[in-house]
């Protein structure tokens, strides 16, 4: 369970470090619950350079498994042509496609995956119950995010795009699969995604957070 705070983190103190504060500061204010002693190595990387510190850094965290399994989903096409090296400049490429938001909402997603099948596989009954609706609590969190804040992304040009996009960090953990998928995938505004979330718990906490500005205010999730 620790798991998903060490990943936060990982990005509060790289996010941190590209901000200019210091190692210390960020240890010092991390999150309790996701501390682990290796967070010290992290270095500050020049622009965007995630896979550099990937290669360097992130692979021996205790959490380094997920990102490692991140860079091989992103890579999974190249690693099927032979005539394409899988190096440190290709995945630098590849990486530049994501911004730090999107690698931590990937790498979660790899997380609560397999946290879940552990949980549905390994606990007793009891155990699996209790820990099956907090993780998919977790997940429909992670969905109700990912669908709110991809609602203006300027690459979205088409909804065929946006749907695309949005399946990539979408896990199919949670409550909301797969019954309110295809309709969480064709929201184009905030009154949308409380029409997709109708009847759920889920539609009276957005209500309460949103100012009811002819749902034009978006919530912040």
């Amino acid at each position: 369970m620790l798991h998903r705070y060490q990943i936060e983190n990982v990005v509060f103190i790289i996010e941190g470090l590209k901000g200019q504060r210091t190692i210390e500061e960020l240890m010092r204010t991390a999150d309790p619950l996701g501390y682990f002693p290796e967070m010290k190595n992290i270095q500050p990387i020049e622009g965007d350079d995630y896979a550099s510190l990937y290669q360097s850094v992130l692979v021996d965290l205790p959490v380094g498994l997920y990102f490692r399994k991140f860079l091989n989903e992103i890579t999974a096409g190249a690693a099927s042509d032979s005539n394409q090296d899988i190096d440190t400049k290709f995945i630098a490429e590849v990486m530049k496609d994501y911004s730090l938001q999107q690698i931590q909402l990937r790498v979660k997603k790899i997380w609560l995956h397999e946290f879940y099948e552990f949980c549905t596989t390994r606990l007793g009954e009891k155990s699996q119950e209790i820990m099956g609706d907090l993780l998919k609590f977790e997940s429909d969190m992670m969905t109700i995010q990912v669908i709110e804040n991809s609602r203006n992304y300027s690459q979205f040009l088409s909804a065929r795009g946006r749907e695309a996009e949005r399946k990539k960090y979408i896990s199919k953990v949670g409550y909301l699969y797969p019954d309110r998928s295809e309709l969480l995938s064709n929201v184009q505004d905030f009154k949308g995604l409380l029409a997709a979330l109708e009847a759920t718990p889920y539609e009276a906490m957005l209500r309460q957070v949103s100012s009811g500005d002819d749902g034009r205010n978006e919530a912040e999730i």
